[in-house]
């Protein structure tokens, strides 16, 4: 039995007051509906000091799963507010908007350009090493070009011989 505290008795609203099912549930989904909402709780601090000190079996508490209370696991950080706005300029900034379920126009246009830009690269250094190759293959492909001839003779060449070590492993 976990002993009262005064916070748990106050007349805060709780969240997990009004539907602690959810706090206590095996799904993994309620529960990480539950720490979510934690987040907006008024005594969410002092539930997490609670819960770190008493270490409950079950449950979320203060925002944190039974798991991450569990002895020898990583601390606990509180995770940054979603009020907080998200600094647009930075490197970091679509994931932070990723990990809040956001979504900014300029961070996915920000974002595309990075990847088309990492796959260009790439795509320079499978020429320069290669000539061709079915990497440069599939670089062509998700940057949405026609690949060129050296890079389409590499990838059929592969198929080719994946199709003959295939056809030989079914044979034997």
């Amino acid at each position: 039995m976990i002993p009262t505290t005064e916070w748990m008795s106050s007349a805060a609203t709780r969240p997990c007051a009004t539907n602690p099912e959810r706090w206590f549930s095996k799904s993994a989904k309620d529960r990480n509906a539950a720490v979510r909402e934690c987040r907006s709780c008024p005594v969410l601090q002092a539930c997490r000091e609670y819960a770190l000190a008493t270490r409950p079996a079950h449950g979320v508490w203060g925002g944190l799963t039974a798991r991450a209370l569990r002895p020898g696991a990583a601390p606990a950080q509180p995770k940054r507010s979603s009020k907080v706005p998200v600094d647009c300029a930075s490197p970091t900034s679509y994931e932070q908007h990723r990990r809040r379920g956001e979504s900014c126009e300029s961070c996915l246009a920000k974002r595309a350009a990075q990847v088309e830009q990492g796959r260009r690269a790439r795509l320079a250094r499978e020429h320069a090493e290669h000539g061709g190759s079915m990497s440069g293959y599939h670089a062509h492909v998700a940057l949405g070009e026609q690949p060129c001839l050296l890079c389409r003779a590499a990838n059929a060449r592969r198929l080719a011989e994946r199709r003959a070590a295939q056809r030989a492993r079914n044979a034997a």
